[in-house]
């Protein structure tokens, strides 16, 4: 499978500083896929693409280094980096124990209202993966996630997990396009909510962690079959620490969360 790699542009606005601009746009379009591992971006590249002066670029190149997007070897130029499968476990980390945590908080003060929200975006991501689209499924999937986090008045620790989350955000973009993939996700989605609104708070954490097991289990099987976006130039895909590997190999998932019967149902609900 080949992902798209389209010619990449930007309309600036005149009215406003050009750095910031031809930086987010760069950003996004790595995060995005749509400037793949590898590509060489020069600053004269990014003047012709976007139509600014050699300073926006140069500024945009400083940020991206500092955000590991970009990588600089001397002689050869700058380049899209690519993905850290150690970051990406790393970001993985972080985000299971600030969601676990986010999803208590919620679960406190949880209403039939926010069932009924977030109902909303799992309706939107049903279609979206009817549809076979990809890059709004990946919208609500953050969407559902956020939510909690703005139920549990908890906006800050989503917002830690995103900024952890460039490389993690990118093999994310890889696993969304396997067959069956947005189903199953959307499957999870659904069963994290329902328990949830039961006030099985247990459960929920229990169903968010097999959840979000599945999505490492989809990072790895991504690293295997598109080994070019994780290698260095040297040639190879980055060593994991031994201790990282040694925990990895020797965790299990959790079985699948089982209900509790008949209270078990979304139509039952009561606000709580």
């Amino acid at each position: 499978m080949t992902i798209a790699n389209p010619p990449f542009e930007l309309q600036v606005d005149r009215r406003q500083a050009r750095g910031p601009q031809v930086h987010k746009a760069l950003r996004d379009a790595i995060l995005e896929l749509r400037l793949l591992p590898g590509t060489p971006i020069s600053e004269n590249w990014i003047c012709q693409q976007c139509n600014v002066s050699r300073t926006p670029a140069r500024e945009a190149l400083i940020r991206l280094a500092q955000e590991e997007l970009i990588v600089v070897f001397p002689q050869e130029g700058s380049f899209v980096a690519p993905i850290s499968l150690k970051k990406v476990i790393e970001a993985s980390f972080i985000r299971e124990a600030l969601e676990v945590s986010i999803l208590k908080m919620a679960g406190q003060v949880w209403t039939q209202a926010h069932t009924e929200a977030v109902q909303k975006i799992l309706d939107h991501q049903r279609m979206h993966a009817q549809h076979g689209d990809n890059p709004a499924f990946f919208r609500e999937d953050q969407g559902f996630h956020h939510y909690f986090a703005t139920v549990a008045g908890a906006e800050a620790m989503s917002t830690v997990i995103n900024e952890t989350a460039t490389h993690l955000t990118r093999i994310r973009k890889l696993t969304h396009r396997e067959e069956g993939r947005m189903q199953q996700a959307l499957k999870d989605h659904e069963t994290i909510l329902r328990h949830v609104a039961n006030g099985d708070i247990d459960l929920a954490i229990q169903a968010l962690t097999q959840h979000l097991s599945r999505a490492f289990q989809a990072h790895n099987r991504a690293a295997e079959r598109f080994p070019e976006y994780f290698k260095d130039r040297g040639g190879r895909i980055e060593e994991i620490p031994e201790a990282m590997r040694r925990y990895l190999s020797s965790y299990t998932p959790p079985a699948e969360p089982h209900s509790r019967g008949s209270h078990d149902r979304l139509a039952e609900t009561s606000g709580r």
